[in-house]
């Protein structure tokens, strides 16, 4: 999912209500009301887009029934395309040509929907002209060829409101089943966010009201420390990182050496961010047995990629993959490879140094791993503002 460009995030958020059509385009037989809104989150290496069917008859409910009833992705990414609009066009029909077809057929009146595109991630490091030429190309595709004509904002979604969406996408069913909260990690390409759930309000930047209860949260984002980013600067200001961080046989120099490639890591890491608050607030949920959860490349590379479930099982599994020559490991873990390349080494690397910096343990019970995006929190998000 990660790749060396930088990351691009858009959402298309559309919100209206309308007679309730089933998956067949049949009505349904109750006289429920929805809305339905369609999320597309448009990364580095691929784009996806949700649709999401909401329940809008008990708005007595503390959040509604949210269902995914669309889902679509390509695999190329809108930021390789960023200096041709002809590209960009082709890449926007490729994902939204048969959203318009699904909405054609189970009646969905997507063209009076407002349109909302939000930009995250390694939009934040491009410059302001980069970004409106890229959203100007997006603009003019949707009003010249799509159903989508009325687009409400384009804008870049703050780390903060990232961090935001993440953890209410991540502890939804937690809120509706009134059991404990916690912390919420996002590790993107171009920026790592965080959202810590508090006891003390002063400390909190973000609250919710939600039902009779309120929630108050700890938000941010790393613009930098997305995996891409990180193991980009890394390798680019120490070029011995180029003999380290590989494994043996990707390039000349290449002998993967976990400690010193680590120490890289670390350097960059505490350079940049004092974690000392942080860890204070990861203490006091760990004395609290409280569930840490854990998303994108975090999910990628741990449980889904090397197929272990805690850092210290990870950590252990990461040193004998990358022991082994590069032809190896592009035989036995090939989907990894795909994904990653021969940074494979080096991203593992630098997920660890996170656990260390931030003094998350090597071991713990409430760990959850999850591969959900933001997008069902700008859903809920919204709800809870109106």
């Amino acid at each position: 999912m990660f790749s060396t460009q930088f990351k691009y995030f858009f959402v298309l958020f559309f919100s209206l209500s309308s007679t309730p059509y089933a998956q067949n385009s049949q009505p349904a037989n109750n006289t429920a009301t929805f809305d339905y809104q369609i999320v597309v989150d448009a990364g580095s290496t691929g784009t996806r887009l949700h649709i999401f069917k909401i329940e809008t008859s008990n708005t007595k409910k503390n959040l509604p029934n949210i269902e995914e009833i669309y889902f679509s992705q390509i695999s190329t990414g809108i930021a390789s395309h960023i200096n041709s609009q002809r590209e960009i066009n082709e890449h926007l029909s490729a994902i939204f040509n048969p959203t318009q077809r699904y909405c054609f057929q189970t009646k969905i009146p997507c063209s009076s929907a407002p349109v909302h595109f939000l930009a995250t991630g390694g939009a934040r490091i491009l410059k302001p002209s980069q970004q409106k030429t890229l959203f100007n190309y997006v603009q003019t595709w949707l009003e010249d060829y799509s159903m989508f004509q009325n687009i409400a904002e384009i804008r870049v979604l703050t780390g903060k409101e990232e961090a935001e969406l993440g953890w209410l996408t991540s502890f939804e069913n937690e809120i509706k089943h009134n059991q404990p909260f916690g912390a919420y990690f996002e590790l993107g390409g171009a920026s790592l966010q965080y959202a810590y759930f508090l006891d003390d309000p002063k400390q909190a930047n973000t609250h919710f009201h939600i039902g009779n209860k309120d929630i108050y949260l700890k938000t941010g984002s790393w613009l930098g420390f997305g995996l891409n980013e990180a193991t980009n600067r890394v390798i680019d200001y120490w070029h011995v990182s180029h003999a380290v961080c590989f494994p043996k046989g990707s390039n000349k120099t290449s002998s993967f050496n976990y400690s010193r490639c680590f120490s890289l890591f670390q350097n960059y890491l505490n350079v940049n961010e004092n974690f000392t608050s942080h860890k204070v607030l990861i203490e006091k949920l760990v004395e609290k047995n409280a569930p840490i959860k854990l998303g994108a490349a975090f999910d990628y590379l741990i449980p889904s990629g090397f197929k272990v479930n805690e850092p210290g099982k990870f950590h252990d599994k990461l040193k004998s993959v990358c022991a082994m020559p590069w032809r190896q490991i592009r035989s036995d873990y090939i989907d990894l490879v795909s994904i990653h390349q021969a940074d494979i080494c080096a991203h593992g690397t630098y997920v660890l140094t996170l656990f260390s910096v931030l003094d998350l343990p090597k071991s713990y019970s409430n760990y959850i791993f999850n591969n959900l995006s933001w997008s069902r929190g700008v859903i809920i998000k919204s709800w809870l503002q109106k």
